[in-house]
């Protein structure tokens, strides 16, 4: 099958995780291709991988690829997603004019962990709302600010479950201060 020109053409050569509107355009890019049923994975590798493929395109084959690879699997599976960010706090809240590299990144994982149907099925509801997540984001628990990037890999540390327990002991605070 040959890939529709205008899906590579329309693409954007230029990509930026603080803008919301690039998402979008890449999430309705991936869509596009995989509406292509015919549409194979040597295919799809070969157009993404010319020196003249917009980024847009290269991510969006990723996408699918990935999107693809889940449909094979047949068993439930756990993810973690773990976010270096040791000085850069800035990026965990969304751009704004006091914010320029702000990226809102955490909500924008579990929008595009979320945009995969495929892995609903991962999502643990260990961080089910969004006051969950404006604790996280807003309130970085106190044996994390130090954090040596090899105590971030500690699975005790970083754990849901840690990260839940931690959220709940700062409920019971503002309820207590409240």
């Amino acid at each position: 099958m040959i890939i529709p020109v205008n899906l590579i053409q329309n693409a954007k050569t230029r990509f930026d995780l603080t803008e919301p509107a690039d998402q979008e355009s890449l999430y309705a890019l991936t869509e596009a291709l995989l509406a292509l049923p015919d549409l194979s994975q040597a295919e799809l590798q070969d157009a993404a991988r010319t020196g003249d493929a917009p980024i847009e395109f290269k991510i969006a084959a990723k996408l699918m690829d990935s999107r693809r690879y889940l449909t094979t699997i047949d068993h439930p599976l756990k993810a973690a997603v773990v976010f270096a960010m040791w000085g850069e706090q800035n990026r965990l809240h969304p751009k704004s004019e006091d914010n320029p590299n702000g990226e809102d990144s955490l909500r924008v994982k579990l929008a595009q962990l979320d945009w995969n149907e495929e892995m609903a099925r991962v999502l643990d509801e260990e961080i089910h709302s969004s006051t969950d997540l404006d604790i996280l984001i807003n309130h970085l628990p106190p044996d994390l600010e130090d954090a040596t990037d090899a105590q971030l890999g500690d699975p005790a540390v970083m754990s849901p479950q840690a990260m839940q327990a931690w959220i709940q002991e700062r409920k019971r605070e503002e309820e207590l201060a409240a």
